[in-house]
């Protein structure tokens, strides 16, 4: 670790990842091409591009009615789905109340959903609405 002084701010110190990322938004800012390998916006894509499509072909399958698919689809998106409900609901145990709820209600309505390749908003809509009424009930 290195010290390293902002401009008119107190310094602090820098892991070398910091520096490697000041270093690629600098470059970028200047209009200058990132350092070969430092790309981490096109990994973020490329990782997002490849996790829709896992979501896509999940609900393909739950709608085609495999019997395994609904397993595999929990545990995709058990943990965005509790991460999102505590960021709206603020306490653990309504986060995880409110997480269940939303996925029997997914397993409950599934075949409601119309179009797979937005099978992610329709799931976050519905843990939106078992938030809003979780904060309305308390």
């Amino acid at each position: 670790m290195q010290l390293v002084g902002r401009g008119d701010t107190a310094p602090h110190f820098a892991s070398p990842f910091r520096r490697t990322r000041i270093l690629e938004i600098d470059r970028r800012h200047r209009g200058q091409a990132p350092e070969r390998g430092h790309s981490t916006s096109y990994n973020r894509k490329r990782y997002g591009a490849l996790e829709r499509e896992t979501e896509i072909e999940l609900a393909r399958q739950l709608i085609a009615g495999e019997a395994e698919a609904f397993d595999r689809f929990v545990e995709h998106f058990r943990a965005k789905i509790f991460h999102y409900s505590w960021l709206m609901c603020g306490h653990r145990e309504d986060a995880e109340e409110v997480a269940q709820e939303t996925l029997l209600k997914v397993f409950e309505s599934f075949d409601h959903l119309r179009e797979p390749e937005r099978v992610r908003s329709w799931v976050f809509r519905i843990a939106k609405n078992a938030c809003l009424m979780k904060r309305r009930k308390s």
